[in-house]
């Protein structure tokens, strides 16, 4: 891709509808369908991205919020992402209407008519619950994420 012609990338990970690139330099970057929120770019911004009436961003973007942010791994599901950074920390986006992004239910979530809609997370948001778990890999399928500690 000639994006990234002079950029060096540490690693590369692919869902279902998108594609995340993690540089040497640590920044993070998205792009493909905006369906989910996995893209980790807030709405706002993206419908300055999209055109008509296409639900994709085409060309690579940074993820603005996890610049900073010391990041080993990546990982993409469907229409979900994750990442790990050196500190242990996971932070998570994109749709969590099964529960792939380890971040919980509310009784929000299951408004009827709207479940889809109230379980969209479009910005990064660390997974708390995780925080003292020592996670050391991290893996994403179509619908469910795994988290595998040093033990």
């Amino acid at each position: 891709m000639d994006y990234f012609k002079h950029i060096k990338v540490q690693n590369v990970a692919c869902g279902g509808l998108h594609t995340l690139v993690i540089t040497k330099t640590n920044i993070l970057y998205c792009w493909g369908s905006t369906e989910g929120g996995q893209l980790g770019i807030p709405f706002s911004r993206i419908a300055v991205l999209v055109r008509g009436e296409e639900n994709a961003v085409k060309i690579p973007q940074k993820i603005e919020s996890m610049v900073g942010l010391n990041v080993v791994q990546i990982a993409c599901g469907e229409t979900h992402s994750l990442c790990l950074t050196k500190e242990g920390q996971i932070w998570g986006w994109g749709l969590s209407m099964y529960g792939q992004l380890g971040l919980g239910f509310s009784s929000d979530s299951f408004e009827p008519g709207m479940g889809m809609e109230k379980s969209k997370v479009p910005e990064p948001k660390e997974i708390e619950c995780l925080r003292e778990e020592n996670i050391s890999k991290i893996f994403c399928g179509s619908t469910f994420s795994l988290f595998l500690n040093k033990q």
